[in-house]
């Protein structure tokens, strides 16, 4: 959802931090009893249906930047229809444009291609050729 998450043992105590983004604010900082328990409180912390849709939001847009940047005109898509495409298989893998991590779990998918577009750059397997 374009948060980063950060976990570490920091001062002897098992503590994290999410963030919106490189340019948003703080959004939640938790101390644990391990790593994993402070990503799982870190993770609900920022788990909100605002978050979500505004997440939703976000990417719908960079994604029709992104596509009408390729030519291509994007199908205007309702957050429930995209919410239907997250049940499928689940699948990890990384932006071939910025580098960016994408996980199907999490982020939406495109309906022309079926790839996962990038929460951070937009990009999906539309214009996937044209970088070649």
């Amino acid at each position: 959802m374009g948060v980063t998450l950060v976990a570490a043992l920091y001062d002897g105590t098992f503590q994290g931090r999410a963030w919106l983004g490189n340019r948003g604010g703080e959004l939640a900082r938790v101390i644990g009893e391990s790593i994993p328990d402070v990503l799982k409180q870190l993770r609900q912390a920022i788990d909100v249906p605002e978050r979500r849709n505004a997440f939703r939001k976000t990417l719908l847009e960079k994604h029709a930047v992104f596509l009408r940047s390729r030519g291509i005109v994007p199908e205007k898509l309702s957050a429930q229809q995209l919410e239907q495409l997250m049940l499928r298989v689940r699948r990890v893998t990384h932006c071939y444009g910025c580098k960016s991590p994408l996980d199907n779990a999490v982020d939406l998918e495109c309906l022309s291609c079926k790839w996962i577009p990038c929460g951070h750059c937009g990009a999906c397997g539309c214009g996937y050729e044209s970088q070649l």
